[in-house]
């Protein structure tokens, strides 16, 4: 293929089934002239599926990026503690299984998955387990401006700021590896949503420690180490991403 058809014309190939999330809703149709088709009955396991998008994505960091090219991407490789059910607004359950919220609406406090792993690729082979210090890392990132050094060249992270967020949060608490607390300045009602948006994905403390130390901290932004349906393997920039199927996905299974 030459380099002026691919200009402009960027490919997305998952590897291994497709997921883009869709999966979360069993009663969902893929083709809406199949009424009677679910998509339970359109499933199709393995394979290649080569997507084209209309230009290339800035960032592999969710939590920089403000375009939906990037989000195309990240979404599939990174979780949050809350998501959207499937063509809904509802929230459910992701990287939190429940959640209490005090009476006056100031304190909630999230009881996290057990036995959820992040990927793990061939410049990150550790197998290390989702807990609560991975919420505070990624949410204290944003908020302290002390500890942005995880991400060299950032000089704001503009969903952070542009949604309020270091006004809305007061404090956060790891009360152990599998709770964890928010305190906020006053009750806010879209909180709970705010949580599943991307730029609130979980990313992996002790992967962010190993690139400080090594001297590789842009790498956050370029090979990303998440939780979600499907792990990074390639970024070609302007010609292609490759994303290869989780298999030790805790959630739905990507088809």
């Amino acid at each position: 293929m030459n380099n002026v058809f691919v200009k402009g014309l960027f490919f997305f190939l998952l590897l291994f089934g497709f997921f883009l999330k869709a999966s979360e809703s069993p009663n969902a149709t893929l083709n809406p002239s199949k009424e009677n088709v679910s998509v339970e009955e359109q499933k199709r396991f393995g394979g290649v599926l080569v997507f084209a998008r209309g230009a290339d994505g800035s960032s592999m960091d969710p939590a920089l990026v403000t375009d939906g090219e990037s989000y195309v991407a990240t979404g599939n490789i990174y979780d949050t503690l809350v998501q959207f059910k499937y063509g809904t607004t509802e929230i459910e359950p992701a990287l939190a299984t429940s959640w209490d919220i005090s009476p006056d609406g100031l304190v909630y406090t999230f009881h996290l998955r057990k036995g959820v792993y992040f990927h793990q690729t061939k410049y990150w082979n550790k197998k290390v387990e989702f807990s609560a210090k991975d919420v505070l890392f990624s949410f204290e990132r944003q908020m302290d401006k002390a500890k942005r050094y995880y991400s060299p060249g950032a000089k704001s992270y503009k969903y952070w700021e542009g949604m309020g967020m270091s006004h809305i949060i007061k404090s956060i608490e790891a009360l152990d590896d599998y709770t964890i607390r928010f305190t906020l300045n006053g009750p806010e009602a879209p909180f709970l949503a705010n949580l599943g948006m991307d730029f609130l994905s979980i990313l992996s403390k002790d992967y962010a420690d190993y690139l400080e130390q090594n001297n590789k901290k842009d790498e956050l932004a370029k090979k990303p180490v998440g939780t979600g349906p499907f792990k990074f393997f390639l970024w070609n920039k302007d010609e292609k991403i490759i994303l290869l199927k989780n298999q030790d996905y805790w959630g739905p299974k990507a088809y």
